[in-house]
């Protein structure tokens, strides 16, 4: 079952279809998709893609910057997938050869954007062309985003903050717990963010709401790996029965009112509630619906635990300086101004 599909758009490969994790293709003689998936390395590139039976189609080696310079085409023919550097899109139109990351272009090649860093003004001392601040070994910059920036929706501003705490979380074994909640641009437009998080214990947290804030979700991190947990930790506490050693259903988790578990204070707030978990998933639980959903599977993983998700290991991606945080609160700071005054 594909959760998400989108085309892939590079050149006319218009019968590939993107998923979490690889791409299904069309077979048009049969009118079935073929699935394909992708074997990340240790720096969360698409190394190798496999075929459904674990046949290797394609293989891509790159340069620390980001330019393959090994793409086997021969395994694969002409069945080439786009998709390799950070899971990014290389664009070979017109030669270019570019990575697509949404809001910019990157050359590999120079190891520089194509436009300046929307960020630039935190980071005076580094070049606004600049990759990882040139040193793409230890940083990646998979959005460029930290608390207090504008998020279009709710998801997106909890897939950031996923990327950005669940290294520090899993490392330092302990919870970490933020409010997402509305903010307005400059210009006027809704939006979202994320406050900083709250450092808990290596069993609980409790976000803090930013004086102001409209608070719309809250979202929360489960430290490292626990193996003396029937789950690990990979679950919303509260969703499990361990009596009967399976998953509460939806009307379950519904008529859970106490506080004290995940599923409880969710319910108790009327929240929706995020989870980022130490195998490097990222959960969304409803208290509407009572449902619990996968949003994404590329979160900072713990290699300790054996459900491990993916290879994107937790070393510090966001190093900060006491002005970083300073200027992250000015920016959460801003944005509920924004949403009170317009």
């Amino acid at each position: 079952m594909i959760a998400f599909i989108a085309p892939i758009r590079a050149g006319i490969q218009t019968d590939k279809y993107l998923f979490d994790g690889g791409y299904a293709r069309l077979n048009s003689s049969t009118g079935n998709f073929l699935f394909f998936y992708y074997n990340k390395d240790h720096l969360g590139n698409n190394h190798e893609v496999l075929n459904h039976k674990g046949g290797v189609r394609q293989v891509t080696s790159y340069y620390p910057f980001g330019a393959p310079y090994a793409d086997d085409a021969a395994i694969s023919g002409t069945d080439i997938q786009p998709y390799k550097y950070n899971g990014k899109e290389l664009d070979l139109m017109h030669g270019l050869n570019t990575y697509d990351y949404s809001a910019r272009q990157y050359y590999s090649i120079l190891g520089r954007w194509d436009r300046v860093d929307p960020l630039c003004e935190r980071y005076y001392s580094t070049s606004p062309y600049a990759y990882c601040s040139n040193n793409p070994i230890r940083f990646v910059d998979p959005t460029g985003e930290a608390p207090g920036d504008f998020f279009q929706n709710i998801d997106d501003a909890a897939k950031d903050f996923g990327l950005y705490y669940n290294d520090n979380s899993i490392r330092s074994n302990k919870e970490f717990a933020s409010y997402i909640f509305e903010i307005k641009d400059d210009k006027g437009n809704k939006g979202y963010s994320y406050s900083m998080a709250v450092i808990g214990t290596i069993k609980s947290s409790t976000p803090v709401s930013e004086i102001g804030a409209k608070n719309v979700a809250t979202i929360h991190t489960h430290a490292a790996f626990n193996p003396k947990l029937i789950n690990g930790n990979n679950v919303f506490s509260g969703s499990f029965d361990n009596d009967r050693v399976e998953n509460l259903s939806s009307n379950e988790k519904k008529e859970i009112t106490e506080r004290g578990t995940d599923i409880g204070n969710a319910n108790f707030r009327h929240l929706d509630s995020y989870l980022v978990t130490p195998n490097g998933s990222l959960q969304k639980y409803s208290p509407k619906t009572g449902k619990i959903s996968v949003l994404s599977n590329e979160m900072p993983s713990d290699f300790n635990d054996p459900d491990r998700l993916n290879y994107i290991d937790t070393r510090e991606r966001h190093p900060e300086s006491t002005m970083d945080l300073l200027r992250y609160q000015e920016n959460i700071n801003k944005g509920i101004l924004n949403s009170i005054i317009k």
